[in-house]
């Protein structure tokens, strides 16, 4: 307390300053013009009688405002009224940044809580390729796995890390997004076939193949070469997964037309999303019944798809039913004037 009223008087010397030189000169005045017999000490007493009443009220409010930002140091909400016009603007200025600054320090610890929790899954989804490999090589030392299943399977597992690798990299440099964009004129067909042939190894060793049911060629859409790429790239590698198995089947491509837009539709032939998971599945870490089932699922994969296309405004939505597949829907912007 007492450091705060030497504080608060220490403020007020411009103050008290002025009271004295405007008490000076107006006792002068009447001296030097009216009366030199002026009484002098009766002025003197009721001008520092009215100071220190203003001197009152001004260390309420200053010690108000003290108060105030004490309670908001402390991150604690205070119900203390400053008093005048220029408190008030001061106490509402202050709550707001310390509104901002609590929001922003919650935002913080949400992305680092979720920073620790994607590092901790993606390290969890790739010991499980890494352990698989160790125990076909063991098998494969042993005999007990012959030389072309050994390598089949072996580089499926390194498929897979090397997608998780990738998958990691890309989520990183989301924070990167608006300095790494750049929105061009894309060839639609050419962009799936080139994703296509890059991924053929994947579709001859999981016995799914993709077929077009209507001619990409030739539509121009907006968007980013290298985003959408990751994206199609992250789908098509879904559809795969969830479509492999001992029968052949295909991945579907076609096109829906709307004004101005290009909806791209790809559907598989795999096992369908439970109506129940359907409503989270874009939710970061969620792997669903799918994949408890085994499937290697990680959670980030549509997650990553659904940050990416939010950002090039492009809507992705997903319709699913068990045991006949699921389609996942991408709206492009054409590149169209008007």
């Amino acid at each position: 307390m007492k450091h705060m009223i030497v504080s608060f008087l220490r403020d007020q010397w411009r103050t008290a300053v002025a009271f004295a030189v405007s008490d000076f000169l107006l006792i002068s005045f009447y001296y030097l013009t009216i009366d030199k017999e002026i009484e002098f000490l009766y002025p003197i007493l009721l001008s520092i009688s009215v100071y220190a009443v203003y001197l009152s009220i001004e260390f309420y409010r200053y010690y108000g405002l003290v108060k105030k930002v004490e309670s908001l140091r402390k991150y604690e909400e205070s119900n203390r009224q400053v008093k005048g016009c220029f408190g008030n603007y001061v106490s509402q200025s202050m709550e707001q940044l310390h509104r901002e600054y609590q929001n922003k320090l919650y935002k913080q610890k949400q992305e680092k809580k979720d920073a620790e929790r994607f590092i901790s899954t993606w390290i969890h989804n790739l010991k499980t390729p890494l352990s698989v490999s160790k125990l076909l090589l063991e098998r494969y030392e042993q005999e007990e796995v012959k030389k072309n299943e050994f390598i089949h399977q072996l580089s499926q597992e390194s498929e897979r890390m090397s997608r998780q690798l990738d998958l990691v990299l890309e989520i990183i440099r989301l924070n990167e997004f608006v300095a790494d964009y750049t929105p061009s004129s894309i060839d639609l067909g050419k962009e799936i076939s080139r994703i296509l042939n890059e991924q053929k190894r994947l579709f001859i060793y999981n016995r799914v193949y993709p077929k077009l049911d209507c001619n990409l060629f030739g539509l121009s859409i907006l968007s980013d070469s290298k985003w959408n790429d990751l994206v199609l790239t992250q789908i098509i590698s879904n559809a795969v997964k969830y479509s492999a198995g001992e029968k052949q089947k295909y991945i579907h491509f076609d096109i829906e037309r709307e004004e101005k837009t290009i909806i791209l539709c790809i559907r598989d032939e795999g096992i369908g999303i439970p109506e129940y998971d359907q409503s989270r599945i874009f939710d970061a870490f969620f792997t669903g019944e799918n994949g408890r089932l085994g499937k290697g699922s990680s959670g980030i994969g549509l997650y990553f798809c659904k940050q990416v296309c939010n950002r090039l405004g492009q809507e992705l939505s997903v319709e699913s039913k068990v045991g006949e597949g699921t389609t996942v829907k991408i709206s492009y912007l054409t590149n169209l004037k008007g």
